[in-house]
């Protein structure tokens, strides 16, 4: 997507870019089925325009931007953003233009084969084939994140990643990093204007220094980069000071890479830390899985049962939830922070069994919060095969005229 931006912006605007996987099969003598696609898209791309799109389908694309050039006014907007920001002026963002649904790829890395930027073809989702790319630039933060790239033979393009949550570091991926794509899809985005589009999560992959070493280029490979543990320990603590969390995560991860296994006191340290950022990014399962392994037998273990109720409690996992916040009140009983959140465990568990504060619950329901924290009842309903109507849900008691029967929390 180029970064033209427009000068009657006072909200977020940006030009209009197509994407339309399927251009290859589409007869443009049928303006109607054509038409039927737009409504589909976006009313506000032309026939024009997906003819222009049409016409480079399969084939590369007829001119390529030079490096510089990409870089170069991909900075000035990446600039531009940040002076907005600073003056807390409206935004600029790209408006994005759906393409028709497609499927992420589910093919693993090994039976992919390698490709290269100059291999792709416009509008074209290239099957069986992957991208190792590095970002030579800084994100540009719009709908999506764009930045540009390079893969080992020198070709530099744009790319765009779409869907990405928070709490992983391709939602604001930084200049160096090396990305794998998973069969990539290259798309036209306006005159002279190509770029690649990633709109699924699990099809850009960001490989670690170390550990997906056989499949970064050996021009990507950090030389230079630090192999001390500690190192990597505190550029996790610098970039969990400046709140970026999924930086923080990853360093921490490179340092327990590099640690030493009789290391304990440095590993407890640090899997804590990636345990409490994995809380606050909303991945429960790692937390679990980090603060558990944290666990050394000693006094000090009640920070890693207190973490791990908190993750478990967010898996709606209560009993063992409640376990956990008994272990960590055992080693510190005076905590009050832990005893609040063990409180609320076990009235999640009362909830388990039919017990509601109904008045309390409307209360907490208003019009900008929909959501409360309460445990879903379900011992009194199953849901199994039907002989007749395929699955359904039933009874696994006799419930009375007036009784609840099931409750989603």
């Amino acid at each position: 997507m180029g970064l033209v931006q427009q000068a009657n912006a006072e909200l977020d605007v940006d030009e209009p870019v197509a994407a339309h996987p399927t251009l290859n099969n589409v007869d443009f003598g049928l303006q109607i089925g054509v038409e039927e696609i737009l409504g589909d898209v976006d009313p506000d791309v032309s026939l024009e325009f997906l003819k222009k799109a049409d016409a480079h389908a399969g084939k590369p694309p007829p001119t390529r931007v030079p490096r510089e050039s990409l870089v170069s006014t991909h900075n000035s907007y990446v600039e531009q953003q940040q002076q907005s920001e600073q003056q807390n002026a409206p935004r600029m963002v790209k408006k994005v233009v759906l393409a028709l649904s497609y499927p992420p790829s589910v093919k693993p890395v090994s039976d992919l084969s390698p490709m290269r930027l100059d291999e792709l073809l416009v509008e074209n989702h290239h099957e069986d084939r992957y991208l190792v790319l590095k970002t030579i630039a800084p994100p540009y933060m719009g709908a999506g994140t764009i930045t540009i790239v390079e893969d080992e033979h020198g070709n530099t393009d744009k790319l765009v990643l779409y869907n990405q949550g928070s709490s992983t570091i391709l939602q604001a991926v930084p200049e160096g990093s090396v990305i794998l794509l998973k069969e990539p899809y290259y798309k036209f985005s306006g005159d002279d204007d190509f770029m690649l589009c990633v709109d699924h999560p699990s099809d850009a992959i960001l490989l670690r220094h170390g550990p997906d070493d056989s499949l970064i280029p050996d021009g990507f490979k950090q030389t230079s980069q630090s192999e001390v543990a500690a190192e990597w320990k505190n550029a996790g603590d610098r970039a969990f000071i400046s709140k970026n969390l999924p930086l923080a995560a990853a360093n921490y991860s490179r340092a327990l890479d590099l640690s030493s296994e009789d290391d304990t006191a440095f590993r407890v340290d640090v899997l804590l830390k990636r345990a409490s950022i994995n809380i606050t990014v909303k991945r429960f399962d790692d937390a679990l899985s980090d603060s558990l392994a944290s666990r050394r037998g000693g006094p000090t273990d009640w920070k890693a049962y207190f973490v791990a109720g908190k993750a478990a409690y967010e898996l709606t996992e209560f009993q063992a939830s409640k376990q956990y916040f008994e272990a960590a009140l055992e080693q510190k009983p005076e905590a009050v922070n832990i005893q609040k959140e063990y409180e609320r465990c076990l009235a999640r568990l009362e909830e388990e069994r039919g017990h509601y504060d109904l008045a309390a619950m409307t209360v907490n329901v208003t019009p900008k919060n929909i959501s409360i924290d309460r445990a879903s009842f379900l011992s009194r309903t199953e849901v199994r095969d039907s002989p007749h109507h395929g699955r359904g849900l039933f009874a696994t008691q006799d419930i009375k005229a007036g009784e609840m029967i099931f409750e989603i929390g």
